[in-house]
């Protein structure tokens, strides 16, 4: 008799991963340790606050905009936010991205359902209770739509 069964695993995946951190710079202590991943941010945003400060035309923008804003603090701040976002083992691009994509369904009235995209529900209903619908005859000189209640209010 074989044992041709199969048994599902489940595992901590990031168990062992460590993030990297710097402890001194340039032989001193900072007195607190900065993740590597900060630092990386840090250059990121500078570079590209670097390249808006330099194209021409774009720069009018950009250059009224104190010095030490554009190329301390806007990094700092950036490299600060963006090393805190950390869901579901994402990378920040990964989350920024479904943020957007999560936006532009909402704007445009969509939702998911079991993988599919369908239209948002215009009634909206819980069984025994009063549901609230879009009433689409409008009068003339309201352009908006009106709500109206079916339904019995009951409290307990």
């Amino acid at each position: 008799m074989s044992n041709d069964r199969k048994v599902e695993m489940y595992y901590i995946t990031s168990f062992k991963q460590f993030d990297r951190k710097v402890y001194q710079l340039f032989g001193k202590k900072i007195g607190r340790a900065i993740p590597f991943k900060s630092i990386a941010y840090f250059i990121i945003i500078a570079m590209i606050v670097w390249i808006l400060r330099h194209i021409p035309l774009l720069n009018l923008v950009f250059l009224k905009v104190p010095f030490l804003v554009s190329y301390l603090l806007t990094p700092l701040a950036g490299s600060y936010l963006l090393s805190d976002v950390e869901s579901e083992d994402r990378t920040v691009l990964a989350y920024l991205r479904s943020m957007v994509y999560y936006h532009v369904r909402k704007m445009r009235n969509k939702n998911f359902y079991r993988g599919n995209l369908v239209n948002k529900p215009q009634v909206y209903k819980v069984n025994g209770h009063a549901s609230l619908s879009a009433d689409k005859e409008a009068s003339e000189e309201y352009k908006g739509n009106k709500y109206k209640m079916k339904g019995l209010i009951t409290y307990r």
